[in-house]
C-alpha cells in the first residue's frame, strides 16, 4: 500500500521524525532545522531513503523502498533518540468503494462528481486504482471513502453515469494467490513450485480440477482433521473462514468511526 501526504506519494515502510524537545526557538524556526539537526546527527547518505516530506511543527516523514531499508534507522536509534522522537505507528486509512463495469469512456472527474451529489460534504473521493471490468470497454474503479460517506453509498447501492445505474459496494484490499490460493500475496510472488487447486485443494492448477466435491486448502492448513464439514467449500467461498479473517484483518486497519 502507498500514503499520500501533501500531494508526495510514499511507501507503507516510512517512519516519521519528530524533536524530541522543545526549544526557545519558534515552530517555523525549529522546523528549518530538523534537516540540519538531522544531518548533523545522521547524514541521509547512510540510509536508503526513497522520499522524505517535511511537515511543520519539526516532523519529517521519510520513505524507504523495504522494511529490510526502514530498519537501517532503527540500527541508529541511539544517536537519534536524544534529538528525534520516532514514530513507526502505521495512520489509519479510509475503506473504500468500487463501481464495476464503468464504460472507458466514462472519465474519474465524471464519477467523482456524480458519487459527490448523492453524498453529504464527502468531497472528492480519491481514486485508489482501476482494473479492467468483466463486460467489454469497461473498467473497476476503486475510489477511498471516508466511513460515513461508505455508509451511504452502501445504502444508496447503485449511482446514475449518463442514464444507467452502476453497482457500488465496499472493496476489500485482499490479496490471495491463484497458483497456491494462500492469503497475503499474489501469483506473480508465489514461491511456491507446485500448485493448489482452489476447488478440491487437489496438487494441480484450479482449470485442471475434474472434482465433483470442495475442499478448502487454506482451512485445511489451519484444521488437519479431514472430517471437519467447514472444509468442504471452495478457497474462493465468500463464506469462508480464512477469508472472513482477512476481511476483519482489513478491517483492523481501516477507519470505520462514524459508520
Amino acid at each position: 500500500e502507498e500514503v499520500n501526504l501533501t500531494g508526495s506519494t510514499i511507501t507503507k515502510h516510512f517512519v516519521i521524525l519528530t524533536k524530541a524537545h522543545t526549544t526557545s526557538l519558534s515552530a517555523i524556526e525549529t522546523s528549518h532545522r530538523s534537516p540540519t539537526l538531522l544531518t548533523e546527527t545522521l547524514p541521509a547518505s547512510e540510509l536508503k531513503l526513497k522520499v522524505f516530506i517535511q511537515f511543520p511543527k519539526s516532523s519529517i516523514a521519510v520513505s524507504f523502498n523495504s522494511e529490510e531499508d526502514k530498519s537501517l534507522i532503527q540500527q541508529h536509534y541511539s544517536t537519534l533518540v536524544s534529538t528525534f522522537k520516532i514514530l513507526t505507528k502505521q495512520p489509519v486509512r479510509h475503506p473504500s468503494i468500487i463501481i464495476k463495469n464503468v464504460p472507458t469512456s466514462i472519465q474519474l472527474e465524471e464519477i467523482q462528481s456524480t458519487i459527490q451529489s448523492y453524498t453529504k460534504d464527502s468531497g472528492l473521493l480519491r481514486a485508489r486504482f482501476q482494473f479492467p471490468g468483466s463486460k467489454p470497454d469497461t473498467n473497476n474503479w476503486v475510489l477511498e471513502s471516508p466511513a460515513t460517506v461508505l455508509k451511504e453509498l452502501i445504502h444508496i447501492k447503485k449511482i446514475p453515469l449518463r442514464w444507467k445505474m452502476y453497482q457500488i459496494s465496499e472493496f476489500f484490499h485482499i490479496k490471495r494467490c491463484n497458483f497456491c490460493q494462500a492469503y497475503g500475496h499474489t501469483t506473480k510472488n508465489c514461491h511456491h513450485n507446485i500448485p493448489s487447486c482452489a476447488t478440491c485443494a487437489g496438487y494441480h492448477s484450479t482449470r485442471d480440477c475434474l472434482s465433483d466435491y470442495c475442499f478448502c486448502v487454506n482451512c485445511y492448513s489451519k484444521d488437519l482433521d479431514h472430517n471437519n464439514p467447514s472444509l468442504f467449500h471452495s478457497a474462493r467461498d465468500k463464506n469462508c473462514p480464512c477469508y472472513l479473517a482477512e476481511i476483519q484483518k482489513y478491517k483492523n486497519s481501516r477507519d470505520y468511526s462514524h459508520y
